[in-house]
Formats: structure tokens, sequence, C-alpha cells
């Protein structure tokens, strides 16, 4: 018996889930199909424990769900499956949302913002946790002795540290001479820390140049401002901040620039318009005092 010959054909629009009287039968009809599609399962697959997991399911590029659907402004695609998997949450089913973008106030807002019943007490809900590698490269660790001071001024030397975005896509090249590759790199590890490829120049947004000023000095920020929660967010969706944790209230996230050789000679290239240091002085004195309110810290112009 195939499993697959159970796959549920039942057409509808997203909308008529929630809004027909008919909903309760398309699920109850779903639910009978999944549990045909189980028992057929037990044929074919030897499972150990009655609690094993059955059937995994993930939604790659999940951030795509969360586009409002046409016939209903209320809900979107993601409200629409998170219902739908609701009706079998008995069922021996794992259901996993992948995205590469920040999205958690789309997808895992707090209790307080949440738009079902089902999200508003956080006992039951699994708060997203985040996942990325970080110092992996294949020679760590590296041995004592093995370079010398030109090569551990390298840019793809630079680039084995932190996160493998850089020195995957060096190393791929099947050029001998890597130093221009890494150098375009390098470009765009500027670009993508101000979310702008006119990195290097005047004109960057605020929170451009405070990402770029983070990478550099680590800034502490004032937690209890619900403003640095929402800038963090978005350095983490647009300026190569790291997400470390989603804490279980879901409130905010817990992030920062951890040490990357890389991302810190990147953000040193967009700080190259004011390389005179009395004016770089003076422009982060001028910054970080507009963001006073995001500080955990005093400002003195001493």
């Amino acid at each position: 018996m195939d499993p697959c010959s159970f796959l549920v054909t039942s057409s509808f629009k997203p909308s008529q889930v929630l809004s027909n009287t008919n909903s309760d039968l398309i699920f109850h009809n779903l639910q009978n199909q999944l549990k045909q599609l189980l028992n057929a399962l037990e044929t074919v697959c030897a499972f150990l424990n009655l609690k094993d997991v059955r059937i995994l399911l993930y939604f790659d590029e999940a951030h795509e769900l969360g586009h409002t659907i046409p016939d209903d402004k209320q809900k979107n695609m993601y409200d629409i499956i998170c219902s739908s998997l609701n009706h079998c949450q008995t069922s021996a089913i794992f259901t996993l949302f992948l995205s590469t973008q920040s999205s958690l106030g789309h997808f895992s807002p707090s209790a307080e913002m949440a738009s079902s019943a089902r999200q508003l007490s956080m006992k039951y809900l699994q708060a997203p946790f985040m996942e990325m590698p970080f110092d992996c490269h294949p020679t760590f660790p590296l041995k004592p002795g093995a370079f010398n001071l030109e090569q551990l001024q390298d840019l793809a030397f630079l680039a084995c540290f932190g996160r493998p975005l850089f020195w995957s896509l060096i190393e791929a090249s099947t050029r001998t001479d890597r130093s221009e590759l890494a150098e375009k790199m390098m470009a765009l590890a500027c670009a993508k820390l101000v979310h702008s490829s006119d990195f290097g120049k005047d004109g960057q947004s605020d929170l451009a140049m405070l990402a770029t000023l983070d990478v550099l000095i680590t800034i502490n920020y004032e937690s209890r401002w619900d403003l640095v929660h929402k800038y963090e967010m978005d350095m983490v969706d647009s300026h190569m901040r790291i997400a470390f944790s989603v804490l279980q209230h879901r409130f905010y996230i817990c992030s920062g620039y951890p040490s990357e050789p890389f991302l810190a000679e990147a953000a040193s290239c967009c700080c190259a318009p004011f390389s005179n240091l009395s004016f770089s002085c003076h422009l982060l004195y001028n910054f970080l005092s507009r963001a006073r309110c995001l500080l955990s810290f005093p400002i003195s112009a001493s």
C-alpha cells in the first residue's frame, strides 16, 4: 500500500477554512485522511515507540507565508496553516518553519500581541531557536607557528573566522589567486553591514552607523526600552547582527556582534570617509548623544 496515495485532495480557498460553515467538515476530512496515511505508514515503517514522530513537515523560506491573503486581511497563510495543524495536534506530526529572515514579530509574537487564542499561553509554545555555524573552518584549531605575519594580514585568512559565509565563497572559487575574490567578499561584507551598496560614503542611515560602531566598540544597550528591541531586530534583519537565542516570553531576542575579524575590517572600511581621528571622535560623540536613550552607559564630552 502506497502511503502517498492518501494525500489530501480537497480544493478550497485559504480564507474559506476559517470563514465558511463547512470548515468543520473540511477539517474532519483532513483528520480522516491523515489517519489513513498514518495507518499506511505503519505497514512500511517500523516505529519503536508509540510517541515516535511519523510525519515531519518543514516549510523552507517560511517568511513568504506572512503575506495576507486577498480574501481576509486579518489572516495570512501562516495563520491558516497553524489553524489546520491545530486540528492534527494529537497525531504524531512534527512541523518546522525555516527562514533566513528575522520575522519573529510575524511568526512568534509575544502573548499580548498574538492573533490566536492558542498563543496566549506561553507554556504551550516553543520559542523559536536560532542556529548558525561560527568559527567552523576545516583548518581549526590552528597550529601555533604555522603562519607568518604576512599571511595573518591576508583577507582570506581573516575570513576563516566567524560565520562561514565569506570563507566558503572564497574557497569555492577555482582561481589560484584569491586576493581579488577576497576583496570582492570584503565589499560584500561592507554592503551587508550598512545594508547599502554605497558603503564608505557619508549619508548612511543612523541604524547603519549604529551597527558599524557596534561592530567596532561593542555597545551595551538599555534593554528596558522597546525601541532598543526594535533596533536590535532590525540590525539582525539587515545589518549582520547575530541572533543568539529567543527567550520563552518572546518579547525580544538576545543578539550581538561577536568577535569576527572580517566584519570588523568591513566596519573600518565603512568608516573610511571619517579617517580624521578628531572628526571621527566628534561624529561618534554626536551620534551616541542622539541615541543616549538606547545606551546603558552615560555619554560624556570628555
